[in-house]
């Protein structure tokens, strides 16, 4: 029974055509097998992942990363047919709105449901088709169907892969399962390809994270198949305690024996993938620009060069360009996916994070011709060469609020400070709205604004223009401005990444919503390499949906999962004023909230001072000054007094 061999683990498939719908199809082909399941655990689970070292990682993969913070996941959907790689902002609003009907028809939360995708890279997820897949599988769940399982999340491979085992305790036997799939794009560079092994062991917190690793070390990172790490490899652990043991703690006697059990699992499972494995020869040139450096470029075409996958490709004449974007990823060469740019024979099949439409049938005659030519270039170019010093900090964090009416009178003044703090070393991340903007393009166009309670409330077509303005006006803006004052800045949506997971507010606000999670890593990556992060303050909800977000409730969010040194929240007044009209120069957080309950604060400074006091639950200041002020940023940071108010523990 493979991954439901373990108690209180279930399983149900279904066969939805994603292959083929990716294809183009219309119809599901006849005696299409079962190409999607769901595997449902009785009870939370504690829960380990390793994935990908490629840098250009599906968007499952990162959905899971985030999901995995808060381990109590309950359930899996993993598809086949479709990797949902290298598909952009879409790829993303598909892989959350998997987990999201996955958790309505089993009724869980989203975040308790972790996602998988293998297949063609490149290509949309064709989603009625997953849609009815997930409701029919969830439909369809039984502890008998783990071997479906395996066989539904085959590709190349030609055999289910699966193993199990039973390990006796101190408190009892447990049983351990697993299945896996892959016979390419195996290498001791990544965890696994697609991989998960369940237990009913009952686990203290955060024991199957602690083992995921040293258990991959001992058996799927021993495999080298072709040299090829995909967008998409995962490996889980998943611990129910069904079993009904006393909690297994790191560093006994049982942790040790049951680490045993699984590696044994894992090694089985291991061995089938190398003995499936796939591979293949031809000649390809490649041209690499826009790399940090000639050797960097080199290290590039040399990993797309000698891939076995893309060369099965070429000698196939299958158009699967995805397999380049891979290589180039994995090649540990410095890439900004976003300004990725690769043509094959003249034609550009991949640019600005994503796939083109291109014909498919010429990029197969190139493919077939004796000699292919192979261009691609990273978007790093000499500018990350320019001010190598910078690269040499290591400094903190400060998340600057800007926008509005605060920036109309000193931009530039504000603007000179952030790249001044970048030359010193911090690391300055920007997070905007544009409020006035967007009222003055919402009137334009005819729509009339309303709010509730201080927020836009926000329908369709005005989340349309908040979008239009924020991410087309506003954030492009700012950008230009840096770049012209010295600095170097990246523009991104929380939608991208996706950076910002959000939920509606609420039925009478339309499409406002709330931080429910924020992804650190396509922000961490910009400040590693040397970027000033602007972010538009827009989430991604999990029904797909973007919603308009507060930018001070973004910009505490974004300080506290950042571990920020100092949230800065710039305004139109001097700060918060007491009782007497005085600026109040520090603001305790329980003097904070009894001015706020006894209505000395109101209005637009209260949700400022609730982001400041959300704030301190990881970053130890936050800042409210008037941004009308010129260099009010180093006047805060650089001199004694300060300025505006500072609200601290």
């Amino acid at each position: 029974m493979a991954v439901t061999f373990a108690g209180g683990f279930r399983a149900g498939t279904a066969a939805c055509g994603i292959k083929a719908f990716t294809a183009g199809a219309k119809a599901i082909p006849t005696e299409q097998k079962s190409d999607l399941c769901v595997v449902l655990s009785e009870r939370a689970c504690d829960t380990g992942g390793v994935f990908t070292t490629n840098k250009v990682k599906s968007a499952s993969v990162v959905i899971d990363h985030l999901h995995l913070q808060h381990n109590r996941v309950r359930a899996l959907v993993i598809n086949s047919g479709n990797a949902n790689a290298c598909t952009g902002a879409q790829g993303f609003k598909d892989a959350l709105l998997m987990a999201k009907l996955t958790a309505d028809n089993l009724d869980l939360d989203p975040d308790q449901v972790l996602v998988s995708s293998t297949g063609v890279i490149g290509r949309y997820m064709p989603m009625q088709a997953v849609r009815s897949g997930i409701e029919a599988a969830c439909a369809d769940l039984d502890a008998a169907h783990g071997d479906d399982a395996a066989r539904a999340i085959m590709t190349t491979d030609s055999v289910p892969k699966t193993s199990s085992l039973e390990v006796e305790l101190s408190g009892g036997r447990v049983k351990i399962g697993g299945m896996c799939k892959g016979s390419g794009m195996i290498h001791p560079n990544m965890a696994t390809m697609l991989a998960y092994i369940t237990t009913d062991a009952a686990v203290a917190p955060g024991l199957m994270a602690a083992m995921v690793k040293p258990v991959a070390d001992r058996s799927f990172n021993q495999v080298s198949v072709d040299g090829d790490s995909s967008t998409n490899d995962t490996f889980l652990l998943l611990a129910n305690g069904d079993a009904g043991n006393r909690p297994i703690t790191a560093g006994s006697p049982d942790a040790a024996a049951l680490q045993a059990g699984i590696v044994e699992v894992a090694q089985i499972m291991a061995r089938s993938i190398a003995r499936d494995g796939e591979g293949a020869t031809k000649l390809i040139t490649v041209r690499v620009g826009g790399a940090a450096s000639d050797s960097e470029a080199s290290l590039a075409a040399r990993s797309v060069a000698s891939s076995s996958l893309v060369k099965t490709a070429i000698h196939g004449g299958d158009p699967n360009w995805g397999r380049i974007v891979c290589a180039l990823g994995y090649s540990g060469a410095e890439m900004a996916i976003d300004r990725l740019h690769l043509s094959i024979g003249g034609m550009v099949v991949f640019e600005r994070g994503g796939g083109v439409e291109v014909d498919l049938g010429a990029v197969r005659h190139a493919f077939e011709q004796p000699e292919i030519e192979i261009v691609a270039t990273l978007g790093i170019g000499d500018g990350i060469e320019a001010l190598p010093y910078i690269k040499r900090f290591h400094g903190q964090i400060v998340v600057v609020k800007v926008g509005g009416k605060a920036m109309e009178q000193a931009k530039d003044e504000t603007l000179q400070d952030v790249v001044l703090l970048r030359y010193v070393g911090m690391q300055p991340v920007l997070v905007h709205g544009g409020g006035p903007e967007i009222t003055a393009m919402s009137e334009r166009l005819g729509l009339v604004p309303a709010f509730k309670n201080g927020l836009r409330v926000t329908d369709e077509k005005t989340m349309e223009v908040v979008k239009m303005v924020l991410t087309g006006k506003v954030s492009p803006d700012i950008v230009a401005s840096i770049n012209r004052l010295g600095g170097q800045a990246v523009g991104m949506s929380g939608e991208d990444g996706p950076c910002i997971i959000a939920e509606p507010l609420g039925a009478d606000m339309g499409f406002v919503g709330r931080v429910v999670q924020v992804n650190q890593e396509p922000i961490t990556a910009l400040l590693g390499r040397g970027y000033v992060p602007v972010i538009a303050s827009i989430g991604l909800g999990y029904d797909g949906h973007a919603y308009n977000i507060n930018a001070d409730t973004v910009a505490a969010e974004m300080a506290v999962a950042l571990g920020a040194a100092k949230l800065i929240l710039l305004t139109d007044v001097p700060g918060v004023r007491g009782v007497d009209g005085n600026v109040v120069a520090v603001l305790a957080r329980d003097d904070a909230r009894r001015r706020m309950e006894t209505g000395e604060v109101t209005g637009g400074m209260i949700p400022k001072l609730e982001a400041c006091l959300r704030s301190l639950d990881r970053v130890p200041q936050a800042h409210i000054i008037d941004g009308r002020v010129p260099h009010s940023l180093l006047l805060e940071l650089f001199t004694e007094a300060g300025i505006g108010t500072m609200v601290t523990l």
